[in-house]
């Protein structure tokens, strides 16, 4: 066999064994390649679901957290005062977040609970309990100041109106008639300063301010070392109805004389009977100090007034007055007084006070006995202090003088 027969044989071999259609051959390489393609976004995707669980679970975990710090947030803010003064922050779900005291007897109540992450009517049965027990409320002082701060008007309204139930009940339940002072705050940025000067709750400034918007002659200063009873018998006064503050049942006068018996020593010291009295009328109220009943009444065109230390009975000042205003002197050892004058009694104050008249505004001057002995009594501001003389009637004298920071 020839060279060129043989290599004919080999190429026929060849080509039997070797495909010569290359659009098949393709077809078959495209197919395979697609195959890989699929398999390789299968592996992918399997990698990814994988790589996307830790993502999910974080993810998960932080609206988790989200809807957590959410539930926490506090939502009002409660003060609870009597003479302990606790403020308490509450979350959605009325649980509280936190409780901190107010002053030092607010301090007592809570080294005894644990107030954090209970909710607020356990929470305040707890404080009601301690303050019972430390003898904060019973039947001489059974007046609570509740607080409700919170931006929405309505909510802080529906929870101070549960918290008034929940206390009620509560003191009930110890046979104690509770009288409530309640009030929603939705702006405190006016009452924080205060408050901070003065170490008290911002619900006790509101309620300060609601007093001497009624009564002037007040100084926020004196009110604001009176506890809660003291100044709720402020408020229970006829002349004393205060804006935007709620009370549910009457504060307790036990411990002090009664209505009744301010009169009844009133009118005996004027020797009259109560029916010749007219238009009587008696209310608390704090001077110098001292909690007092002021009467008065009129008898035959004469007005009475009385001012009567409210525990001891004692008769601290009286006055007669006609209605054309001409006092009445009532005090045989100043029959004849030849008294010295309000602009004399107004001199002798700001010399004392080392003052011109240009100084001061605000300037008050009355004649009255207090006592029994004549004075003048004069009150006046500059723009740093508040001051307040009793300024003898007959010679001029300075008999007592007060002088504060003006508020």
């Amino acid at each position: 066999m020839n060279q060129k027969k043989v290599l004919l044989n080999l190429q026929s071999a060849y080509e039997k064994i070797t495909p010569n259609n290359i659009e098949e051959v393709m077809e078959q390489l495209n197919y395979v390649k697609e195959e890989e393609e699929v398999m390789n976004k299968n592996q992918n995707k399997k990698w990814l679901k994988w790589c996307l669980v830790p993502v999910t679970v974080m993810l998960l975990f932080f609206v988790f957290l989200g809807i957590q710090n959410n539930q926490n947030q506090t939502l009002s803010l409660v003060s609870i005062d009597v003479n302990p003064s606790i403020e308490i922050e509450v979350n959605k779900k009325e649980k509280i977040v936190s409780a901190k005291a107010i002053n030092e007897d607010g301090k007592k109540i809570l080294k005894e609970i644990d107030l954090e992450n209970i909710d607020l009517k356990t929470g305040i049965h707890a404080i009601m309990g301690s303050m019972l027990k430390n003898g904060y409320i019973d039947e001489l002082k059974n007046s609570i100041l509740v607080t409700v701060q919170n931006d929405d008007t309505k909510n802080g309204k529906n929870l101070q109106t549960k918290l008034e139930t929940q206390i009620n009940e509560i003191l009930a339940s110890y046979k104690i008639n509770a009288s409530i002072m309640s009030q929603t705050l939705t702006d405190n940025s006016s009452l924080q300063n205060s408050a901070n000067a003065y170490g008290i709750s911002m619900g006790k400034v509101k309620l300060i301010n609601e007093i001497i918007k009624k009564n002037p002659t007040h100084t926020f200063g004196e009110l604001a070392e009176l506890d809660v009873q003291k100044l709720n018998l402020l408020t229970n006064s006829d002349s004393q109805q205060l804006n935007n503050i709620r009370v549910i049942g009457n504060a307790s006068e036990k411990a002090y004389i009664g209505k009744d018996d301010a009169i009844s020593k009133a009118l005996t010291h004027a020797n009259v009977e109560q029916n010749e009295a007219k238009s009587i009328k008696v209310e608390f109220d704090y001077d110098d100090g001292i909690m007092e009943y002021e009467v008065e009444f009129y008898i035959n065109n004469i007005e009475y007034e009385y001012e009567i230390n409210a525990i001891t009975g004692e008769i601290l000042k009286s006055n007669r007055e006609h209605q054309n205003n001409t006092i009445i002197n009532d005090n045989a050892n100043t029959q004849g007084l030849n008294k010295i004058g309000e602009s004399v009694a107004l001199d002798r104050a700001l010399n004392h006070a080392g003052l011109n008249k240009s100084n001061a505004y605000d300037i008050k001057c009355e004649f009255e006995y207090k006592n029994g002995k004549a004075v003048y009594e004069v009150e006046f501001d500059t723009r740093e202090y508040e001051y307040k003389y009793d300024i003898d009637a007959a010679n001029g004298s300075v008999i007592h003088f007060e002088k504060e920071w003006n508020d």
